[in-house]
């Protein structure tokens, strides 16, 4: 929905909806989730409801995220598959405070689960998917945050690390 709200601004919901073969009220549904996440501002005219990606400086970290996706639709062919494998590394909070634990410097194994006090076994388990994703990697003995030129990945990054 908001790959298709950045190619064509300013649509209704049952334009959306009518585009991407979903119901109104499922694309109501998603374009708010989106709007209370600071990435779509909303207008009302009448009944009809117009969405248009717009980001709100009071969500900390919307302008970052939303111009990292602007540029990820813009640049890669895949961009759906690229957002969703990347902003999957975050669906558990056990990977989030693994990315805490690296910001602030490399950690083995050991240290790291010291750190985050997860069990060897969920630990590796986090830190397959995160390498998996390109944000974190493996030099032989420590682990660490990757330094990736891609902006969705540095902003997603940025965000995990704030508490």
């Amino acid at each position: 929905m908001l790959r298709e709200l950045i190619l064509s601004p300013d649509q209704s919901v049952s334009e959306v909806a009518r585009r991407l073969c979903v119901t109104p009220a499922a694309a109501t549904k998603y374009l708010r989730a989106l709007n209370a996440r600071g990435l779509l501002a909303a207008r009302r005219q009448g009944k009809c409801v117009y969405y248009r990606p717009c980001a709100d400086e009071s969500v900390i970290g919307a302008v970052l995220l939303l111009q990292a996706l602007r540029e990820t639709f813009a640049s890669k062919k895949d961009s759906v598959e690229v957002i969703f494998r990347q902003a999957t590394a975050f669906t558990h909070p056990r990977r989030i405070d693994i990315i805490r634990a690296l910001q602030n410097e490399p950690l083995d194994g050991r240290h790291l689960r010291a750190e985050t006090g997860m069990s060897q076994a969920a630990l590796r388990r986090h830190l397959r998917k995160l390498v998996s994703r390109g944000f974190v990697m493996f030099d032989g003995r420590k682990y660490r945050c990757t330094t990736s030129r891609h902006s969705l990945t540095k902003v997603l990054l940025r965000l995990a690390g704030q508490e």
